[in-house]
C-alpha cells in the first residue's frame, strides 16, 4: 500500500479538506487521474475508520469520473 500521507500535496489537501469541514464549507476536486482519484477515496476510507469525523461514500463525498453509470450520476 502507498503511504500517500507522506505527499506534501496531499497534506495541503488534508489541510484545506480539515478547513472547509471546520467551516462547514464544500470542496470540489477536480484532476486528470484516476489514480488520484483512488488514493483520495482510500485516504477518505481509512480516516473515517481511525477518527471520529465518518466520510460515506454518496453521502459525505461523491466521485464523478468517466466511469460513472448515467443513472446514478444525477444528483
Amino acid at each position: 500500500m502507498i503511504q500517500i500521507e507522506l505527499s506534501g500535496k496531499f497534506e495541503l489537501f488534508r489541510a484545506i479538506l480539515n478547513e472547509c469541514e471546520s467551516i462547514g464549507d464544500k470542496l470540489l476536486v477536480f484532476t486528470r487521474s484516476l489514480l488520484a482519484l483512488n488514493y483520495i477515496e482510500q485516504w477518505l476510507e481509512r480516516w473515517s475508520s481511525r477518527s471520529s469525523t465518518k466520510w460515506i461514500k454518496g453521502i459525505d463525498y461523491f466521485r464523478m469520473d468517466g466511469m460513472i453509470i448515467w443513472k446514478s450520476s444525477s444528483y
